[in-house]
């Protein structure tokens, strides 16, 4: 799988995350084994287990995602999403922002920063 097809790849199972839970872990699956992600406010998920715990809690507060995106090839790899959100309290939230993407040798994500516009 080629970097960009990771990112169509991610995109997609977090989206279908909230009917498959075998996509947990083929969500995970595409980061390299200390891989990151570092939130738009900050916080860091270092690691398989952090990067795990990160969607289980993001899934815990939120019921279903749906993302669009475009894939920008550039000095760095970056993705431009917006996304509908219906939260556990069926709330229905939008939000929009770019995650820049730095990959490892083998093709897994090595750190995954996520921005909000």
């Amino acid at each position: 799988m080629n970097n960009r097809e990771t990112i169509n790849r991610y995109f997609s199972l977090f989206d279908s995350m909230d009917k498959q839970l075998e996509a947990l872990e083929q969500i995970v699956s595409l980061f390299s084994d200390s891989g990151a992600i570092v939130t738009a406010d900050g916080n860091i998920f270092r690691g398989k287990k952090s990067i795990e715990d990160f969607f289980k809690d993001f899934f815990t507060q939120n019921e279903k995602v749906n993302h669009s995106w475009v894939i920008n090839e550039g000095a760095t790899l970056s993705a431009h999403w917006s996304a509908t959100v219906t939260t556990s309290d069926q709330n229905v939230l939008t939000s929009e922002g770019t995650d820049y993407y730095e990959f490892d040798t083998d093709g897994k994500i090595k750190e995954l920063k996520m921005t909000m516009s």
